[in-house]
C-alpha cells in the first residue's frame, strides 16, 4: 500500500493476526506445470475479440484510483479510493451505465483504497485495504442509503489484495501485510468467517483477478522481486494453483476481466515502471496468449466490471487519478 502524500496513517484495525473460525484444512497443492494444462474451462470456438475501449459520455464525479467496484442488478457501485490529493476516501458512488446516471450515495464507515470487493446478498463489501497502512476490517454498505457498517475481521490486516467470486463463494487473493506479499487464498460465502483455501507459489500484491468458468485466474501482480508475468489457475474444488500461460511482460497493478470463457488482462506497470496501454488476452485452456487492442492511453491502478454486453473501466492511474470512465461493447456468450 502506498501511503498518501497527506500523511494520514491509522492503526491496524481489528485481530491482525487471528485467525477467525473457519480457517481449516491441510495445505492446498500447488502445481507449477506449464502452457496447456488443463484448468476444466473449455477452450473458446472462436479467437479473442479485439476490445475497443473509448470514453463513455459520462464520467465519475471526482478523480479516484485504487477503487473497489461491484455490480448488483443492473448499477455499478465504486467504493473508496485514493483522490486527485492522494487521500483515502469512503465514498460510495452508483452508476446507472444505462442512463449515464452517477450520484454518490453514501460512505462506507472507515477511508480506504487498495482493499477487495464483493457482493454477498444485498451488501457491498469491502475487505482489507486502509490509508497508512493495511487494516483487518471488513466493512460494508446496503444499498440504496446504507446502513454502513463494520461487520468483522480478515485473519490478519492485509491491502493490494484483489477478489473473485465463483458460486456465491468470495476468494481473497494475496495482499501485502505491511512486511511481504502474502500467498493466502481465503475463501468467505458471508464475509465474517475466511477458511485457507489455496497458496500461492510466490506472494503477490497488486495481481489482477478475475473468475472463469469454475476457476480463479491470477495474473501478474508484484512480488518481493519486481512483478510477475505468470498467468495462474486456482481450482477451488482441489486447492491446486497452476501455472497456465505467461504475459508478455511481467506486469503489476493491472485489472483483469473474462469475456466468452476469455480472461483480458488489461493496462498495469511494468518493471521499469512503466504504465501500459495493452490489452492482452489469454485462452486459459490452450496457454494461448495475444494483444487484444490498447487502452485509448496508458492506464494503472483503476477498477473494472462487466455488465449488459459492455467492459467498464472506472479512474485509474495515468500520472495522477482520473475521473474518466472508459466503455467496450463486448461479444455475445
Amino acid at each position: 500500500m502506498r501511503l498518501a502524500r497527506a500523511g494520514v496513517s491509522i492503526a491496524i484495525l481489528g485481530a491482525a493476526t487471528l485467525c477467525l473460525q473457519g480457517c481449516q484444512g491441510a495445505s492446498p497443492t500447488n502445481s507449477t506445470s506449464g502452457p496447456g494444462s488443463s484448468t476444466g474451462t473449455p477452450l473458446p470456438a472462436r479467437p479473442p475479440a479485439v476490445l475497443d475501449f473509448r470514453p463513455a459520455s459520462f464520467h465519475l464525479p471526482f478523480a479516484v484510483q485504487r477503487e473497489v467496484a461491484v455490480t448488483s442488478g443492473r448499477s455499478i457501485y465504486l467504493m473508496g479510493g485514493l483522490n486527485a490529493a492522494d487521500n483515502s476516501v469512503a465514498t460510495v458512488v452508483k452508476v446507472d451505465p444505462g442512463t449515464g446516471h452517477v450520484q454518490t450515495i453514501g460512505e462506507m464507515p472507515r477511508r480506504f483504497h487498495d482493499g477487495a470487493g464483493a457482493v454477498i446478498g444485498k451488501r457491498l463489501l469491502v475487505f482489507g485495504g486502509g490509508t497508512g497502512t493495511g487494516s483487518a476490517v471488513v466493512q460494508s454498505f446496503a444499498p440504496p442509503a446504507g446502513p454502513a457498517e463494520v461487520d468483522g475481521s480478515l485473519p490478519r490486516a492485509l491491502s493490494d489484495l484483489a477478489a473473485a467470486t465463483l458460486g456465491g463463494v468470495t476468494y481473497l487473493v494475496g495482499g501485502y501485510d505491511g512486511i511481504t506479499p502474502q500467498r493466502t487464498i481465503y475463501a468467505t460465502s458471508d464475509g465474517r468467517r475466511f477458511r485457507r483455501a489455496g497458496l500461492l507459489p510466490v506472494g503477490l500484491r497488486y495481481p489482477a483477478v478475475t473468475g472463469v468458468g469454475s476457476t480463479v485466474v491470477i495474473a501478474g501482480g508484484e512480488t518481493t522481486h519486481g512483478p510477475s508475468g505468470s498467468i495462474l489457475a486456482f481450482d477451488p474444488s482441489t486447492g491446486a494453483v497452476t501455472m497456465v500461460a505467461h504475459l508478455p511482460r511481467p506486469l503489476g497493478h493491472a485489472v483483469a476481466f473474462t469475456v466468452g470463457g476469455v480472461v483480458y488482462v488489461a493496462g498495469g506497470v511494468d518493471g521499469s515502471g512503466r504504465t501500459l496501454q495493452t490489452i492482452v488476452a489469454a485462452e486459459t485452456g490452450s496457454g494461448r496468449v495475444s494483444v487484444a487492442g490498447k487502452l485509448p492511453a496508458p492506464l494503472s491502478d483503476a477498477a473494472v466490471v462487466v455488465l449488459g454486453g459492455q467492459a467498464w473501466l472506472f479512474g485509474g492511474l495515468r500520472g495522477s487519478a482520473v475521473s474518466q470512465i472508459l466503455v467496450a461493447s463486448v461479444p455475445a456468450t
